[in-house]
């Protein structure tokens, strides 16, 4: 039959690890991923700025690596990762306000 279709790896190699190792390290993924869902909703009633939308994303990043600390063991990556992606925002934010701020490509607050 020759060899698989590259979707068909990339599924099967998820499911290893979404089921295997990552799951046993952090949990079920409902646990993580229904933290990060609402500390992002959390942050976007409260949000008082226009942000960059890359700034954001890092930020949501953020949030997702602090709710694998809430939710899973420890796991010193996920406080390097935090922190890293809490640099790439403000390096963002740094960016864009020494830029003027283009707000017509900022995520509007609601």
């Amino acid at each position: 039959m020759g060899e698989k279709p590259t979707r068909v790896r990339i599924l099967e190699t998820g499911a290893k690890a979404t089921n295997g190792d990552r799951n046993v390290s952090y949990g079920e993924p409902i646990y993580n991923l229904t933290l990060a869902g609402e500390l992002k909703a959390t942050i976007r009633q409260h949000m008082r700025r226009d942000m960059p939308p890359g700034e954001l994303e890092a930020l949501d990043n953020v949030l997702q690596k602090v709710a694998r600390c809430c939710t899973g063991g420890f796991h010193p990556d996920n406080y390097v990762d935090g922190a890293t992606y809490f640099a790439i925002a403000g390096e963002i934010a740094e960016t864009y306000q020494l830029a003027g701020e283009n707000t017509s490509t900022s995520v509007k607050v609601i």
